[in-house]
């Protein structure tokens, strides 16, 4: 899934400019300090590149040039990757956390509420992660121009961790706005769409018990070119018996592995201060 997020924010179209000059996108302009700052640290960076470039013609090691400009090696290596000086190329307007509750702050905006303590507790009860001084921030810029959303994908509404959900869980149980972000998922990637339905089919096959269908849903796998999931039934063929008898028959190791876990706890809190037959006579009283 973390894989498939990857290649999909790759090809994510970025954002997109203002189409007029009254309606100004929400993030507020830098400020002139901001600005400064920025300006020194290119002015900084500038003249470090330029000095790796003297230093390197020189054949000065890549250590002792790091040492000098007062960088790590790796930093260096992705200079000469570049091939230019660090932030001297414009940067991708990326979408921000605080996107998908914009429009809710906006709402309450114009409908007259003016706490931001209030507004920012609103959407932090929605999920917002972030902090309230965004939230000061979009406020001010309401208050200069209009703000401009850009259009959220399904990548900024579901984070990796509930696709992982969305795709495991059984589909009659998803809600109807779960089903129509899995069903945008699957559509912006056809890997999400087949993992989608290997992963349903085989947790029917583990709460059906259904284990005579093991091997057909292994050659789904095998044709499927998932790597991941070629790994994963890499792993179940090693133990095929054990996960056979563990998809088709009704007992459990369950209460085995609890004691397991009882004579352990026993035997660490015995380390260190007891010998072989203390640890005998409480796992005895313990049973």
């Amino acid at each position: 899934m973390a894989h498939s997020y990857k290649q999909l924010r790759k090809a994510l179209l970025p954002l997109p400019e203002p189409r007029s000059p009254e309606a100004k996108e929400w993030r507020q302009a830098v400020t002139p300090a901001r600005q400064h700052q920025r300006f020194t640290r290119l002015t900084t960076n500038q003249e470090r590149y330029e000095r790796m470039g003297e230093l390197q013609k020189r054949g000065v090691p890549q250590q002792e040039i790091a040492r000098q400009l007062g960088v790590t090696v790796r930093t260096l290596q992705n200079w000469n990757k570049r091939g230019a000086c660090p932030g001297s190329t414009q940067r991708r307007r990326r979408r921000s956390i605080f996107d998908l509750y914009a429009p809710s702050v906006l709402s309450h905006w114009q409908q007259g509420h003016r706490d931001v303590t209030l507004l920012f507790q609103e959407i932090q009860a929605q999920g917002y992660p972030g902090k309230i001084r965004t939230v000061y921030r979009f406020i001010q810029t309401l208050k200069q121009n209009p703000a401009q959303f850009p259009a959220l994908s399904v990548l900024d509404r579901v984070s990796v961790q509930e696709a992982v959900w969305l795709i495991a869980r059984p589909f009659e149980d998803l809600k109807a706005d779960e089903r129509v972000d899995l069903e945008e998922l699957c559509q912006a990637s056809p890997t999400l769409s087949i993992l989608h339905t290997l992963v349903q089919s085989f947790g029917r096959l583990v709460r059906k018990r259904e284990g005579h269908r093991l091997e057909d849903w292994k050659k789904q796998v095998r044709e499927s070119g998932l790597p991941e999931m070629q790994s994963f039934v890499k792993g179940l063929e090693r133990d095929r018996e054990a996960v056979l008898a563990g998809l088709t028959e009704s007992y459990s190791n369950g209460m085995t592995e609890g004691f397991v876990n009882k004579l352990k706890l026993i035997k660490r809190q015995c380390y260190g201060r007891a010998s072989f037959p203390l640890l005998r006579q409480r796992v005895l009283h313990a049973l």
